[in-house]
């Protein structure tokens, strides 16, 4: 009988996503509804859960690193598990249209960009948009002329590209 309460999963009533019991549920509801009753108190910004968010967010305040890697050392307060998926070589979340296999769910939902031609971050000087934001600034240092590589044999000379001196 105990365990039957286990197998049943709770629908949400919005998007149908299945919870294992009515408190995680209600802790997800809260992303459809935007309530954010969890404040830091250092800064005022807002979370849904004490546990893991805010509880992270602190320690950036602090400086604290309690999460180490006991693989190879790396200290990290938000993606320790996403990291530990990468030594494991876990990629749980393959792209329906290539096959292809991410770490997080953040990094499917960049790569489906390429697939939908979505370019939310546009250049405001030549209209070229892009994917990620770090690829519109990257992008961004052709107009300003910054590169951020240098020649390594005339330490004047910038680099257009990976490769190239020039």
């Amino acid at each position: 009988m105990h365990r039957e309460l286990h197998r049943t999963k709770i629908p949400c009533p919005v998007c149908q996503k299945k919870f294992s019991s009515k408190y995680c549920l209600r802790v997800h509801m809260r992303i459809h509804t935007r309530e954010r009753p969890y404040h830091c108190s250092i800064c005022e910004k807002t979370f849904t859960q004490t546990s893991g968010s805010l509880s992270a967010h602190v320690h950036i305040h602090t400086g604290e690193r309690r999460y180490k890697c006991h693989i190879c050392g790396k200290t990290s307060i938000q993606h320790l598990a996403r990291h530990m998926r990468m030594h494991r070589g876990e990629k749980n979340y393959l792209c329906t249209e290539c096959g292809k296999a991410f770490l997080s769910s953040g990094e499917l939902k960049l790569h489906m960009r390429y697939h939908t031609g979505e370019r939310p971050y546009k250049c405001k000087h030549c209209g070229k948009g892009f994917v990620a934001k770090c690829l519109l600034t990257v992008h961004m240092r052709r107009h300003t002329g910054e590169s951020p590589y240098k020649c390594l044999v005339y330490e004047n000379i910038l680099i257009l590209s990976i490769g190239q001196c020039g």
